[in-house]
């Protein structure tokens, strides 16, 4: 886009459905890319490696909470040396901060609307970021694990005011 600032939003109508709109600061033809999501899970694709090179399975997870200590997460993904990787959307409940927190062992990333939030590089304790979101849009989140030796864990957490998710 060279210069350009390209800013896209989705916005529920309250009736299921949702309209989107893309606002830039340069005219000119522009491509854009629709998927379809649904309510329920984050799509979970594992990697055979730590740099998220090679594909060995994918499912879907309905929340980010995981320890499997010594062992794989999947016959066909090593107990080390892997990576997982999450993608979906999240639909605040309410309009306001938001604070998202990883625990990990050994590192995560955690993106929400393309902006990488959390870069947890350590084996122990936890990272947080807080982030202002509006209730009536759909926010895209990724989450990329990396397992390199030992014990295995990952969880995500989220609050928003007197919320707290898993």
């Amino acid at each position: 886009l060279g210069n350009a600032v390209l800013h896209s939003e989705i916005v529920s109508t309250g009736d299921g459905t949702y309209k989107g709109r893309y606002l830039t600061t340069l005219s000119g033809l522009y491509q854009t890319k629709l998927t379809l999501n649904t309510a329920g899970g984050l799509a979970a694709t594992y990697y055979a490696d730590a740099d998220c090179l090679h594909y060995a399975y994918h499912r879907m997870d309905s929340e980010v909470n995981f320890d499997w200590g010594h062992f794989s997460p999947h016959q066909s993904v090593p107990r080390d040396f892997f990576c997982a990787r999450w993608t979906g959307m999240l639909a605040p409940v309410n309009t306001g901060e938001h604070k998202f927190v990883i625990s990990a062992d050994d590192s995560a990333k955690f993106w929400i609307d393309h902006e990488l939030l959390i870069d947890h590089m350590t084996s122990h304790g936890e990272s947080w970021a807080a982030k202002m979101l509006r209730e009536e849009f759909l926010y895209p989140i990724m989450i990329e694990y990396r397992e390199q030796k030992r014990d295995a864990k990952i969880k995500l957490m989220w609050s928003a005011g007197s919320l707290l998710e898993t």
